[in-house]
């Protein structure tokens, strides 16, 4: 019994520091979600968009590429975390050709989803605090880490989910570090590109679902988001024609399709692909800026 009480005293303490998920499955239901991968997880700031947005309240519901690639795991958690009674909210759908594809350990069995084994797939209650469930079968650290990692490390690094969603990566970095960390990342995406078969016709499906659905709760947006310059080209040679595809499935749904990529140059990243956080605040701005554009179209 004493056990039991201290482990429910150490999880009560449980915040944005346990890990990159934990606080995004304690939060409310929400009116407007920005989803995708960790480019969107990291790179967008809601409390920068929502205060150039009247009215609106931008959620960050955006993981990981390996786990919110576009399929059914993804569409019911978003469905468990979207308020129903949202009829005019805002949804981000950040894209690149990874959140499209399956791998080839899913070729064998087209209902099989390899993200429904990790904390997508696992976790049914999406707006409970604390969230037992989760820390009790999806949490992968010492309970003791979530009282320690509520302080920087000894890389005087602090990653911490923020209550709007966001996921803060600080980091304290020299130039060497920066490019070690770049150059292992575009390494690292380049020898993935095995394991990955492409453009997979059953996740733009579910992409479509899933614009479908969030259509009837507000306006959509489909979204690239800028990584560094080896990054894009290793992808466009990778998948050619993913913007081809984005913007004809822009096209079927009628909503807008915004490839930031094209303006790759004007940011800086932590390791290629993901903003820092300076460069987060100022493309949340242009953001901003896109989805009051679509706004005032949708008015019309």
């Amino acid at each position: 019994m004493v056990l039991f009480i201290s482990a429910l005293g150490i999880f009560a303490l449980a915040d944005g520091h346990a890990d990159a998920f934990y606080l995004k499955f304690t939060s409310p239901k929400q009116h407007s979600l920005i989803i995708g991968s960790s480019r969107a997880a990291q790179g967008i700031q809601p409390r920068i968009c929502n205060a150039l947005l009247p009215g609106v309240k931008l959620y960050n519901y955006a993981f990981s590429r390996i786990h919110t690639p576009y399929g059914e795991p993804y569409l019911l958690s978003i469905k468990r975390k979207l308020d129903p009674e949202s009829h005019n909210g805002v949804f981000v759908l950040e894209v690149n050709p990874w959140t499209i594809s399956d791998t080839r350990e899913e070729r064998t069995d087209g209902g099989y989803f390899r993200e429904s084994e990790s904390v997508l797939g696992k976790v049914k209650y999406v707006n409970m605090a604390p969230n037992i469930p989760y820390l009790l079968y999806c949490y992968t650290g010492r309970n003791i880490e979530l009282i320690t990692k509520k302080w920087p490390n000894y890389h005087g690094e602090n990653l911490e989910v923020r209550d709007d969603g966001w996921f803060e990566v600080a980091l304290k970095d020299d130039q060497h570090r920066k490019e070690q960390r770049v150059k292992a990342t575009l390494n690292s995406y380049r020898e993935m590109r095995e394991e990955y078969l492409g453009a997979s016709k059953r996740r733009l499906e579910y992409l479509k679902t899933i614009i479908e659905y969030l259509k009837r709760h507000g306006t959509v947006l489909l979204l690239r988001m800028p990584v560094d310059k080896a990054m894009r080209e290793m992808e466009h040679e990778w998948m050619p024609n993913f913007d081809i595809k984005m913007e004809k499935l822009a096209k079927e749904t009628r909503v807008e399709y915004w490839n930031a990529a094209l303006q790759h140059q004007e940011y800086e990243y932590t390791d290629g692909h993901h903003l820092s956080i300076s460069s987060g605040e100022e493309f949340s701005k242009e953001l901003a800026k896109f989805i009051l554009q679509c706004l005032e179209q949708n008015k019309k």
